[in-house]
């Protein structure tokens, strides 16, 4: 899964993913600190509601590949 916010601002999403058949952990791959074309990646678990909240930087992204 992918996300873009294209957008000046801030972003928070709220990412309801009971629909998909994962199991509940996975990467995900931000923007890094480290200015243009560094990144970030941490492993993540779901909640049992499997739901994610996320907070994108303006002109920022994600990838997160879950299992």
């Amino acid at each position: 899964m992918a996300g873009i916010n294209g957008e000046a601002i801030v972003k928070k999403l709220m990412l309801d993913l009971r629909e998909l058949p994962v199991r509940g952990s996975g990467a995900l791959i931000t923007d890094g600190d480290g200015g243009n074309l560094s990144f970030r990646r941490q492993t993540i678990r779901l909640a049992a509601n499997k739901k994610l909240e996320l907070t994108l930087p303006p002109q920022s992204g994600f990838v997160m590949v879950i299992e």
